[in-house]
């Protein structure tokens, strides 16, 4: 016999269906995700038809009521031809592009978890509500049962349509689970935990105000990309839905404490975007705890989350590292996309170079968490610490409690110490300057140790004796001793210092808490004017600046150097500003 061709006749059987209602998902929160992406790219195409006339009117509104669910929007609606297709089909869709949504079979998601559900629908322009009831329950009970059936022959034993009139300029889409029997997805706090950390939301206003616009103010493209995000006004019985990110932390000491700035980055592979992101720290440089809901860096496609908070652990250094952090990743390259059900990306290589690139950054991000967390606990903390005992100290020969010979000894180890934190201070700072990197957050842990400084302070002048005595000691201000430290010329050992410079001899300690020589007495309200020699250091930032241009910021630098009466703080504060606006690429 020769090669004959047979003729087929495809059919689908009956657990295509079971898969459609939600068994590839093994987390009962994914019906959320399903039915709002499904409005929010509805609620997008309403918006680009014109049907808004205000902003807020681009809304999901989802409500509980006993054990019904109801997802609600002001899309675009379903046209009454498409109604079979859309709603009846199973993988159908025509979505494309920027849609969140791509395959067309998360509509029946809810049906594993409900009785029966329920969708209404009205498109704009058309005098047509349609209404497609899905038996949920008896379809569960066909498809345990032996009996063989084909998937559609399921959908119609299980499927109704209904029609009635409705107004030409009505535009919506309803889902209704209805006889909920999965408890997770009634309980309103894990819903609406779920939701902020998931669906395309804004950030709430505090977050904006203190994190993000300092950020936006430094990088305009950062600004950019922000706004071009797909976001949807989401209301959980009647409450707003924001992303869970906050501006301040509870640390592993129990303390509250602030997040840092964002920083912005773009992921590029010859020309072409593959992703951008944000990512901020505590001040401190210290990790943020496990009771942090929004900690690590989070993978994000269409402001859609893919995996959850793990999804990056494997590509740090170090299993620690990731939890530094708090960020997102907007993958955008049409390449990198999502698989089915979000749990991480479709393999190809375009994700293999996306991975490769994430992995590089967040090393260096190691790096800027390690520099800033040596900073503040190996030499602003001891810095700090040793000038106040040094102060209490004094306290104590002031008030005749001590004589200078009997602390002759402590004051000297102390000052020794004092001078080890300053030639580190100067080291480390000079690196960290010319790094050019992490220079921005600089501020921030300085503030923090600040703050851990000042209460060191108050506790010791809260003791009995000396608030008896009324002989408190100053608080330190950490600004003006790296102000001090910053303008003295590097001593023997520090960056940049000539190796012939012989070391000088320690001076005495005075009642300040730091170290002076005889023409010099540095307090807190006064600090020497900068050398040449770290006028030239700090002019090192705009290398990248022309001959004239620096000549110029040099002039300025020494008028600023000149004035005395201006607060060491404040003309720290506006070099920075001129660093920060004429540096910006």
């Amino acid at each position: 016999m020769g090669l004959e061709n047979v003729s087929i006749d495809p059919k689908a059987g009956k657990n295509l269906l079971k898969i459609c209602m939600g068994d590839i998902y093994p987390n009962p929160m994914v019906v959320y995700r399903e039915y709002v992406q499904n409005s929010c790219d509805s609620l997008q195409e309403a918006e680009q038809c014109g049907l808004f006339s205000q902003k807020n009117e681009k809304m999901v509104s989802i409500t509980i009521q006993s054990k019904s669910i109801t997802i609600h929007d002001r899309g675009i609606g379903v046209k009454n031809d498409n109604v079979e297709k859309c709603l009846i089909w199973l993988s159908y869709s025509q979505k494309t592009g920027q849609a969140i949504g791509r395959y067309g079979i998360g509509r029946l998601t809810g049906a594993k978890y409900c009785d029966k559900l329920v969708f209404e629908t009205s498109a704009y322009g058309e005098p047509y509500k349609n209404t497609i009831h899905f038996d949920a329950k008896k379809a569960r009970e066909i498809l345990a049962s032996t009996e063989e059936y084909e998937v559609q022959e399921v959908i119609k034993m299980v499927t109704t349509r209904t029609r009635e009139e409705e107004q030409a300029d009505q535009h919506y889409f309803r889902v209704t689970l209805n006889n909920v029997f999965e408890r997770h997805l009634l309980n309103e706090e894990m819903a609406k935990r779920y939701l902020a950390e998931t669906v395309p939301v804004d950030y709430s206003s505090s977050f904006k105000d203190y994190i993000l616009n300092p950020a936006f103010e430094k990088n305009l493209e950062f600004e950019s990309l922000y706004k071009g995000l797909i976001t949807c006004n989401v209301y959980f019985n009647g409450a707003p839905i924001k992303k869970s990110y906050d501006s301040s932390v509870t640390n592993s000491n129990n303390q509250e404490e602030r997040v840092g700035n964002a920083n912005f980055f773009k992921l590029e592979h010859e020309g072409e975007l593959l992703a951008w992101g944000w990512y901020a720290m505590t001040v401190s440089a210290k990790q943020f705890t496990g009771s942090v809901s929004f900690r690590k860096i989070r993978l994000r496609q269409l402001n859609m989350a893919v995996g959850d908070e793990t999804y990056f652990d494997n590509l740090y250094s170090k299993d620690a590292d990731s939890s530094y952090f708090i960020g997102e990743v907007f993958a955008v390259h049409e390449a990198i996309e999502p698989t089915t059900g979000r749990e991480g990306l479709t393999d190809n290589d375009y994700k293999k170079m996306f991975e490769y690139q994430i992995k590089t950054k967040f090393k260096s991000m190691a790096k800027e968490y390690y520099d800033l967390s040596k900073f503040g606990s190996g030499v602003l903390e001891p810095l700090a610490k040793s000038i106040r005992s040094l102060r209490a100290i004094n306290r104590d020969v002031d008030m005749g409690l001590k004589t200078s010979e009997d602390t002759k000894t402590e004051r000297a180890e102390i000052n020794s110490k004092i001078q080890e934190a300053k030639k580190k201070l100067q080291v480390d700072l000079t690196k960290i300057r010319k790094a050019g990197k992490i220079d921005t957050l600089i501020d921030g842990i300085v503030e923090y140790y600040q703050e851990l400084s000042d209460a060191e302070t108050e506790k010791y002048n809260s003791q009995k004796d000396v608030q008896k005595a009324n002989s408190q000691i100053k608080k330190i201000n950490l600004t003006t001793e790296i102000e001090k430290i910053m303008g003295e010329k590097p001593e023997s050992g520090a960056a940049d210092s000539n190796p012939s410079d012989s070391p000088s001899p320690t001076p005495a300690p005075d009642n300040d808490g730091s170290t002076s020589s005889q023409n010099n007495t540095n307090t807190d309200d006064n600090s020497p004017t900068p050398t040449d020699d770290t006028l030239k250091s700090e002019l090192d930032v705009y290398k990248t600046l022309t001959s004239l241009e620096r000549g110029v910021i040099k002039k300025v630098y020494k008028i600023l150097n000149g004035q005395k009466d201006l607060a060491p703080s404040i003309r720290e504060k506006l070099k920075n500003k001129m660093v920060k606006q004429l540096t910006k690429k």
